[in-house]
């Protein structure tokens, strides 16, 4: 695991050794400096850590995963189309839940965990689950884009050709079927939430003259319609996926999530306010010891 870490490590930091200049550039940014600011001031923390070659290592995962997020910023936006930009961000991240559907199939006990309630969730030692929840929903998002563009823009030019909305449905099939063995609950509100911006165009594009208002008002009697009838048929399951086994007050606590930081805030916290234990490292020992469990992550 961790060879394997540091050859992507190795990659990314390539990847930006390659576009130095442009890399800077977006780096020195004012939208960049909270990013680095964070890095530089978990790195003061470090010597307090139980091991910190162990929590310098994943802060530096931290750091190559943003810098992955700048050198793909800078690639596409050396292309001129904002659409094309698009592409290639939800290109990338259909990688992982390609490498996920293979890796359920064949290494299940990798691809797959199960929580203490039962529930079996895809993302466990390949990737966490709501990581992978994510890549699912906007990599979907993508693909919705591409096959509502012919019902909403009017001229054929602007339309993606028959390929890429080929790809959108293979996009779309592949991220529905890992967004829900994910079970990631705010992954799916999320898709949900671009799901409704998507199909449910902003008043001035429903108002519009000619055929771009008529396409959009189409499309959004259409959407609200599949969704009508999506609730009815399928309410009872979807309640079901969404609590994954636990009642509302356990997900109102973030799946108890709340009385750990109650807990942190009052006793951790007051021991290195200033600089911390460490990044992913909650105690002297390493983790935090709270409701029968030891914990290395505020989780969230």
């Amino acid at each position: 695991k961790l060879a394997t870490r540091a050859l992507g490590m190795a990659g990314v930091a390539a990847l930006a050794a390659a576009r130095a200049r442009d890399v800077a550039a977006v780096l020195v940014r004012p939208a960049s400096l909270p990013i680095l600011f964070f890095v530089a001031w978990a790195t003061l923390g470090l010597p307090r850590a139980s091991d910190p070659w162990v929590a310098f290592f994943r802060l530096g995962e931290l750091f190559t995963f943003s810098l992955a997020g700048t050198v793909l910023y800078v690639e596409v936006t050396a292309r001129r189309s904002a659409h094309e930009a698009g592409r290639v961000h939800a290109l990338a991240l259909v990688a992982p839940l390609v490498c996920a559907v293979v890796f359920a199939h064949a290494f299940p006990e990798v691809a797959f965990h199960e929580s203490s309630g039962g529930i079996r969730r895809m993302g466990h030692k390949f990737m966490n689950s709501n990581v992978l929840g994510f890549c699912a929903a906007a990599a979907g998002l993508w693909a919705t884009y591409v096959l509502r563009a012919p019902l909403v823009l009017a001229r054929a030019e602007d339309r993606p050709g028959r390929g890429e909305r080929l790809l959108a449905v293979l996009v779309l099939a592949l991220s529905a079927y890992v967004l829900f063995h994910a079970r990631s609950r705010t992954a799916a509100l999320t898709a949900a939430l671009g799901q409704a911006v998507l199909w449910f165009p902003w008043p001035h594009a429903l108002a519009a003259p000619g055929a771009d208002g008529r396409r959009a008002r189409s499309a959004a009697l259409g959407a609200a319609g599949l969704l009508a009838c999506a609730l009815v048929v399928g309410w009872g399951g979807a309640v079901e996926w969404f609590l994954r086994g636990a009642d509302a007050a356990d997900v109102a606590s973030g799946t108890g999530r709340t009385g750990l930081w109650r807990e942190l805030l009052a006793v951790r916290v007051p021991e290195a306010p200033l600089l911390g234990s460490g990044y992913l490292n909650l105690g002297p020992e390493g983790t935090f010891e709270h409701a029968g469990h030891r914990w290395n992550t505020a989780h969230n």
